[in-house]
């Protein structure tokens, strides 16, 4: 997410990677509200054809300068443009560790050349570190904009929790775990309001007071 990669979260220190977190979960889901994409908790979801804001995912695409593969709005990493990996039955269910030829409308094995049959098609279990890079050379100029952005975000968030609690942030404790919850809650007020840079401001010398 705007230039962060596993190296990075693998080897700075607890903060930084601590606000990293923040920085990818918190942009992720700032940019999904800027996309109007309905979550699966909304009403109205469809997994299979989610509707998007088109205009807007196109500025952000400007913005970071983004040229999807295949033509593709956004890429998926899973087989079979995005449907799953495909499994067929030989002594139980298996993954089959072969290629789509779109050109036939099935799966090749390494093992067999011959079209092999599909008992079905699995997706993997969501993880959001799927959705960042391994390497990257670094954050580009609209992925710093967005840091700093979650920097203010993470302060307000975390201060503001304990101020309103009146417990820290830290521990399994019920204060603790109310603090914790309150995190959350101010984390979508936070993406409630948008990239409104005058509010996020304002949220930070606040939390700061």
């Amino acid at each position: 997410m705007c230039g962060v990669s596993k190296d990075h979260l693998d080897r700075v220190l607890p903060l930084t990677r601590s606000i990293l977190l923040f920085h990818i979960y918190y942009q992720t889901k700032q940019i999904l509200a800027e996309l109007e994409v309905k979550l699966p908790d909304d009403e109205g979801f469809n997994p299979v054809d989610n509707p998007y804001n088109k205009g807007v995912l196109k500025m952000i695409k400007n913005e970071f300068n983004y040229n999807p593969p295949r033509g593709a709005d956004i890429f998926i990493d899973q087989n079979s443009r995005g449907a799953g990996h495909p499994y067929n039955y030989i002594n139980g269910y298996s993954k089959l560790r072969g290629g789509y030829d779109p050109n036939a409308a099935t799966f090749t094995s390494y093992k067999d050349p011959n079209r092999v049959h599909i008992d079905f098609l699995k997706q993997d279990p969501f993880d959001f570190t799927r959705s960042i890079a391994d390497k990257t050379d670094g954050f580009t100029s609209a992925g710093v904009r967005r840091i700093d952005d979650s920097i203010r975000s993470y302060v307000y968030c975390i201060l503001g929790a304990q101020v309103q609690t009146r417990a820290n942030i830290l521990g399994e404790d019920g204060p603790q775990l109310d603090a914790q919850k309150q995190f959350l809650v101010l984390i979508e007020d936070c993406i409630k309001i948008g990239d409104n840079l005058q509010k996020s401001i304002a949220n930070y010398q606040d939390a700061c007071s």
